[in-house]
């Protein structure tokens, strides 16, 4: 009992168990073609900030590849453009391709050390790669930069997780919860994280409270039901169960394994 949620888009998406790629979350704001903001003058300035633009616009439409493609010009025209690699190591985590991610995240981070979140996106990675130290590291690095960062706090629980630290990854979560009441991802991972400590009460509510916030969170059903399940409630599991695989149905095999405990 080890799944977790890492990021969000969708509720329902579970990349852990399934071996879907995971998502870091909403889209990157926009940077700025510079990390100075200095407006673009030149002929090369201006085309790579037209086709960051362009990339960008693609990546919202999930144009992986020709966003890939308009990121690439844009730096063959700036080869320092820190938007453009933040842009083009987004794709490739929401491709799956970490390897390729990751010197990227670090090539902006080269550029720009001050910019607190590519250390989470860059930390989120790390995760995939199976760099965990790497990952906490990261995430201490944007929390010194900004103490608020509610990611920083999840994706460095989620680092602890996995190495089974579940007293930090609890803690972490607490806090991302304490700075963003409405974290579903972090409610529903510090309930899993609390059910591998036999605090059935507490990810009892954790899990519900998942719920309550967004219905449509699939997870936090199909773990409420493994928690119901040992408590002998089989009427309360199947229905927790259904309704996560009405949800998600890809998650057939989380479900399977919880009705086995």
């Amino acid at each position: 009992m080890r799944s977790f949620r890492r990021g969000r888009i969708n509720c329902a998406v579970l990349g852990v168990l399934l071996g879907i790629p995971v998502l870091l979350g909403v889209i990157p704001e926009l940077m700025t073609w510079e990390p100075n903001a200095r407006p673009a003058s030149s002929v090369n300035e201006r085309a790579a900030e037209a086709y960051y633009q362009s990339g960008f616009q693609k990546m919202q439409r999930e144009d992986w590849e020709g966003a890939i493609a308009d990121f690439n010009r844009a730096l063959e025209r700036v080869p320092d453009f820190a938007g453009a690699y933040h842009g083009r190591g987004f794709v490739r985590y929401k491709q799956g391709d970490w390897e390729a991610a990751l010197p990227d995240f670090t090539k902006v981070i080269e550029l720009d050390p001050q910019f607190a979140e590519v250390y989470v996106h860059r930390s989120a990675t790390r995760i995939e790669l199976g760099d965990l130290d790497g990952a906490i590291a990261d995430c201490d690095q944007a929390l010194q930069l900004d103490p608020r960062m509610t990611k920083a706090y999840f994706f460095r629980g989620n680092a602890r997780f996995e190495k089974k630290d579940w007293d930090d990854a609890i803690d972490d979560y607490s806090e991302a919860i304490r700075l963003e009441p409405q974290y579903v991802d972090a409610l529903c991972n510090r309930g899993i994280a609390r059910m591998n400590q036999n605090e059935v009460a507490n990810a009892r509510a954790d899990l519900s409270q998942a719920i309550e916030i967004d219905p449509q969170c699939a997870m936090a059903y199909a773990y409420r039901g493994g928690i119901a399940l040992a408590e002998g409630d089989r009427a309360a599991a199947r229905e927790d169960f259904e309704q996560c695989l009405k949800l998600a149905p890809e998650l057939q095999s989380l479900v399977a394994s919880l009705s086995q405990e």
